[in-house]
């Protein structure tokens, strides 16, 4: 008999992939603010940056939970609202946990907690988060594993770098490509210099798929095995680009290793940045 996976974020980019990935796995149930039409039951619509949101019971026992909603807007709205939503989101996010007495969570958090550490980070390193998003990510981590502990529950917290791979239009691969169609020049800071990681989406789903069949608990940072600079991204991809004359505050690298994943959950990102760009 499947067991019942719900995900809540089940209609953004990355949800709608790991949807179709497990759909032939398990038996799906999804939450989200946004509706789609062609949304099979059980969903659910639900806004949970509010602050009070009724109780979300599922007729069925929910076995696991994929946690990905959570606030994007950084860039449109004050810091105060951001994070008002942001932990609304992540409290209501763990009282749907509690009530449908789920015993397996996976919670998708980012790179961004690490902030400006110019080395290879690791999941022991204390996180410095300098941007908003890294530090509301940084304290949903935190209530995320102190209500795991309370409740005894098997937690696991993937921190990872930028995601791409079909349908992923948060991707700056995406973004180029984009404008690359519209023969737009993409404008490059630090020269294009910056490194970071990038990590196709099928990789991440078979890291999820995998970690689900073990008992452990913990944070695994998730990254493909090579990092490319921006201009060398803008290059593979034969997008037109411009450098930023402004100086911007931006991190010239973003790194981590998947050491303490691969350990554990026997997991190697197979997909590289490289060979995708050229079809």
């Amino acid at each position: 008999m499947k067991q019942n996976l719900l995900i809540i974020g089940s209609e953004g980019s990355i949800g709608k992939y790991l949807v179709k990935f497990f759909k032939k796995k398990y038996k799906i149930f999804k939450i989200d603010i946004n509706f789609n039409k062609l949304n099979n039951k059980p969903f659910k619509k639900i806004n949970l940056s509010k602050k009070k949101v009724s109780n979300v019971k599922f007729k069925n026992k929910i076995d696991l939970v994929i946690c990905l909603s959570f606030n994007l807007k950084f860039n449109s709205i004050s810091k105060k609202k951001y994070f008002y939503e942001g932990i609304n989101i992540i409290n209501n996010t763990l009282k749907i946990i509690k009530l449908n007495k789920i015993k397996k969570i996976q919670y998708f958090s980012s790179f961004a907690v690490y902030g400006k550490n110019f080395n290879y980070n690791e999941e022991k390193d204390t996180p410095k988060p300098f941007t908003n998003y890294g530090k509301l990510k940084l304290i949903c981590e935190n209530k995320l594993i102190k209500f795991s502990k309370k409740n005894k529950l098997q937690h696991q917290i993937f921190r990872i770098p930028n995601v791409y791979g079909p349908g992923i239009k948060s991707s700056i691969i995406y973004k180029f490509s984009k404008n690359k169609a519209h023969k737009i020049p993409v404008v490059l800071n630090n020269k294009g210099s910056s490194l970071r990681n990038f990590i196709h989406i099928n990789d991440l789903a078979k890291l999820s798929e995998k970690a689900f069949k073990i008992n452990n608990s913990g944070i695994f940072n998730a990254s493909a095995k090579k990092n490319y600079s921006i201009l060398q991204i803008s290059k593979m991809l034969k997008v037109k680009y411009i450098f930023n004359k402004k100086g911007l505050d931006e991190p010239k690298r973003i790194l981590g290793n998947s050491l303490k994943a691969k350990k554990i959950f026997k997991w190697v990102a197979m997909k590289d940045l490289k060979s995708f760009s050229k079809s």
